[in-house]
């Protein structure tokens, strides 16, 4: 069963941003980068913030000729490698008991947090205010989102105590391992270039991940089988028989994943 915060994760990237990145500019499709702009800060929980995100995604989405990321690009989450969102990893009662934070330290953390908001909600409302011509400059959103990353970064360092950061940010690459996959986090910067991989390091470990799920799934499949075989075995020789005729001869149904067609 999914955790509560997976469930979260998954309506925010899988269903998408309700507002904003579902909004398609008439005449074009989903600018997938912009959208993955504004889901950065649709993050940060503001409704203030989350009520404009609908006309900044219009101001910045381009026209689909000149749109460089695609819909595998966003869901993969691959091609900005970036830090865990450590703020949003503190809000699971479960990781806040793991580095061992007391509670005056979140209830301070969440103060701070929600000047952050105030503070970014004010650049977003200028950054549209400023814009004359019905789009935004995407450089200048980009790195006020950069700005308001590290914002966020630096009041958790600031709130919680060495040891606490530190496991903090262990656990953040944990759970990114188990959304992403391990190979998708480690060959991704900031952890590709802190562990200094080659470009032929990261090319074979790629393969190496599809060879391996590939494997897995071979496995899983056949684990799946005998279980069903054993739940069937539990009908009568009747049941049985009558079964096979409604369902018929085996289908190797493989799922596509989000973003692949």
């Amino acid at each position: 069963m999914p955790s509560k915060a997976m469930l979260s994760w998954l309506l925010v990237f899988s269903i998408g941003l309700p507002l904003a990145a579902q909004d398609k500019v008439p005449g074009q499709g989903v600018d997938w980068e912009a959208k993955m702009l504004t889901t950065e800060l649709y993050k940060l929980g503001d409704p203030e913030i989350n009520r404009m995100l609908p006309e900044l995604y219009k101001a910045i989405a381009r026209p689909e000729a000149e749109q460089t990321m695609t819909k595998a690009d966003f869901f993969a989450g691959q091609k900005v490698g970036k830090e865990p969102d450590l703020m949003s990893l503190l809000k699971d009662p479960s990781i806040r008991r793991e580095i061992e934070m007391r509670d005056y330290q979140f209830e301070e953390l969440q103060a701070r947090n929600r000047e952050l908001q105030n503070k970014a909600s004010k650049q977003i409302a200028s950054l549209l205010k400023n814009s004359q011509d019905g789009s935004v400059n995407r450089t200048i959103v980009i790195e006020r989102i950069q700005e308001i990353r590290n914002d966020a970064r630096r009041e958790v360092e600031e709130t919680v105590l060495p040891f606490q950061f530190t496991r903090l940010r262990e656990v953040g690459y944990q759970v990114q391992m188990r959304r992403r996959g391990v190979v998708a986090v480690i060959t991704s910067d900031p952890l590709a270039t802190e562990l200094r991989l080659t470009d032929r390091q990261r090319e074979s470990l790629k393969k190496a991940a599809e060879e391996i799920e590939e494997e897995l799934a071979r496995d899983i499949a056949a684990l799946r089988a005998k279980a069903r075989e054993k739940l069937i075995g539990r009908l009568s020789p009747t049941q049985q028989k009558k079964l096979s005729g409604i369902v018929g001869s085996d289908f190797d149904y493989q799922e596509i994943a989000p973003g692949k067609k």
